[in-house]
């Protein structure tokens, strides 16, 4: 009551009259009053009352709520106490607390009850185990009260995801890559946005690459999926080498999956083991020539030059660069280079010729030419000679003489003596042509003259054809002949 609003006075024959406001802290529906009148201040009531109300507002007032825990956790079971009072502060009982009414999907659909405790005002329900992560929302009714709403977070678990086995181990050699396999599980009921990443620990690894597939997936709630981690021989690990040896080398890191639903992130990291090994081959022996060996046959007067096909075989991973060089006289070989693709093969052209030599001069030898084909294989820095033996007989039976020669007979037989290092060449008509050395000058001896390597006999009337530059004109019919060599007649 408010002191300076009470008006009570006593009456001489007893009575009592007067008047009193009283400001209600709280509502009720069955209010109980004792009203006593003094007529001393210490004196015995001179009146008393009990009076029975009900207390009511104008407007219904408001619920104040609170409760403990703050948030929760989900996947885990979580007892939760809701404490109600009036705006006054005063314990509210007999009021109706739900959990989950609006959005039940976060607690398997069912909606939760509190029930009230020995406490007055206090409401605890059991087990409050969402199924994902965001909010619940709450209700609190009770009579002669507006509902008092809120909501409260729900917070992820540990691990929103479950990923098995717990480590990844294989093994990657020269011809096999390692297909890992692991599973993915998604334990809340939100989407989940996933992303893998393998992450090398330690020294980086030289010969091995390692991915995740697929990298980037969703999953709906309690989805599962198979995933892999995929480890495999690195481009950058040559396969060939000078010498052939055996590489290895162990990679490890870990293998990391982030869960994402909106913005939360969360990281798991798989450890995961890898062993490499794989052997370099030689890189002369990852390719090959047709053959070792070429033998040509020319005839200089019906086949003056042959072509045959070398070919070359790349049986190794990468292209190869081939440069060829060739000794033999009269050889040539096309193309100067050229590039082979692996598994492939191409030729080279082997020519031998004696054209050349016959444009400058019918006078060829016969016999065997002979020399080497050397052919250069090569990929980044690491190279690989193969060599084919290359052979050219030449025969040359056709009748060679001066050009612009004049044919004479002696008058009487005639011993010519031959200049070291003359060659002759024997012709199928039975003559026999000189090359002598000191200007390459031609004379060409008919059938019935001898000759060895030191001189040339020829006989009365026997014709010789000598270059033109031996014979001059002296008029008159005479003529005269130089001969560059001595002769004896």
């Amino acid at each position: 009551m408010q002191e300076n609003a009470i008006n009570v006075k006593c009456g001489a024959d007893g009575t009592v009259s007067g008047s009193f406001v009283m400001e209600s802290r709280r509502l009720a529906a069955d209010a109980e009053l004792d009203l006593d009148v003094l007529a001393g201040k210490a004196g015995e009531p001179a009146f008393s009352k009990q009076l029975f109300l009900r207390v009511v507002a104008e407007s219904a007032p408001s619920l104040k709520v609170e409760f403990a825990p703050k948030n929760v956790v989900a996947l885990a079971s979580t007892k939760m106490t809701f404490t109600v009072k009036d705006q006054y502060g005063v314990a509210v009982s007999g009021a109706h607390v739900v959990i989950g009414n609006d959005k039940p999907e976060l607690i398997a659909g069912n909606a939760l009850e509190a029930q009230e405790t020995e406490k007055a005002g206090e409401y605890a329900v059991e087990g409050v185990e969402p199924q994902g992560i965001g909010t619940i929302d709450y209700m609190v009714e009770a009579e002669g009260f507006r509902k008092a709403k809120g909501e409260f977070a729900v917070l992820p678990p540990a691990r929103m995801l479950e990923v098995t086995p717990a480590k990844l181990q294989g093994s990657v050699g020269s011809d096999t890559a390692a297909a890992i396999s692991f599973t993915v599980e998604n334990k809340v009921s939100n989407d989940v946005q996933v992303r893998v990443a393998a992450f090398v620990r330690g020294t980086p690894a030289r010969f091995t690459d390692m991915f995740p597939a697929p990298a980037i997936f969703g999953l709906k709630g309690g989805e599962t999926r198979d995933a892999e981690l995929i480890a495999r021989l690195s481009d950058f690990a040559l396969r060939v080498s000078d010498e052939p040896q055996t590489l290895a080398e162990d990679a490890g890191g870990v293998l990391r999956i982030t869960a994402r639903v909106g913005r939360l992130t969360q990281n798991i990291d798989v450890p995961f083991a890898i062993k490499t090994s794989f052997r370099q081959e030689a890189l002369d022996d990852v390719w090959e020539t047709s053959a070792t060996e070429l033998s040509f046959a020319l005839d200089a007067e019906t086949e003056k030059a042959q072509t045959q096909a070398l070919t070359v075989t790349n049986n190794g991973p990468y292209p190869l660069l081939i440069n060829q060089e060739n000794t033999m006289s009269g050889g040539f070989v096309q193309p100067l280079s050229m590039i082979i693709a692996p598994g492939a093969s191409a030729d080279f052209a082997v020519t031998s010729s004696v054209a050349q030599e016959l444009s400058r001069s019918c006078f060829i030898e016969e016999g065997t030419k002979e020399g080497v084909l050397s052919l250069y294989a090569s990929f980044q820095g690491i190279a690989s000679r193969k060599t084919v033996s290359l052979s050219s007989a030449v025969t040359s039976m056709a009748t060679c003489a001066p050009e612009g020669g004049f044919s004479l007979g002696l008058p009487a037989d005639v011993r010519l003596a031959l200049p070291a290092g003359a060659k002759q060449k024997q012709n199928s008509d039975g003559s026999v042509t000189v090359k002598l050395p000191a200007d390459d000058s031609l004379v060409l001896f008919a059938a019935g003259a001898s000759l060895t390597a030191a001189e040339a006999q020829v006989p009365m009337n026997i014709p010789m054809v000598v270059p033109p530059q031996w014979v001059s004109s002296l008029g008159n019919g005479a003529w005269r002949l130089v001969l560059p060599v001595q002769a004896q007649i």
